[in-house]
């Protein structure tokens, strides 16, 4: 099993326009994502790549974690999958960094 790759990240703003940041980024990867969980405390998607072939990497699986924490909202992304390639671990690192990066580019108010 390849490791899994984790970023996080602290948001300063609306719980509204960061949801709607990580749904765009979601959309702009060309991921299949599912809305596990909303509500005051927070959110949590789940997300995969499709399927590619003529490459070494299988596709990798998301959770991304939104909770409250004070007046932010802390934001966890993990990715990683169950079967493994000589380059998959750093594929799942460039991945999660990727999706992090977009959300926080989308979401005004991110900071690490």
């Amino acid at each position: 099993m390849a490791k899994k790759a984790i970023a996080s990240f602290k948001y300063d703003g609306n719980k509204g326009e960061l949801e709607a940041a990580v749904r765009k980024s979601l959309e702009r990867m060309k991921l299949k994502y599912e809305l596990l969980v909303s509500n005051a405390g927070g959110f949590s998607f789940t997300a995969k790549e499709p399927m590619r072939w003529l490459t070494t990497n299988y596709p990798v699986h998301f959770t991304i974690d939104v909770a409250q924490s004070g007046n932010q909202w802390a934001v966890i992304i993990e990715g990683g999958c169950t079967l493994t390639s000589l380059t998959q671990d750093s594929h799942n690192s460039q991945r999660v960094k990727e999706l992090r990066e977009m959300i926080c580019t989308l979401a005004p108010g991110a900071s690490s």
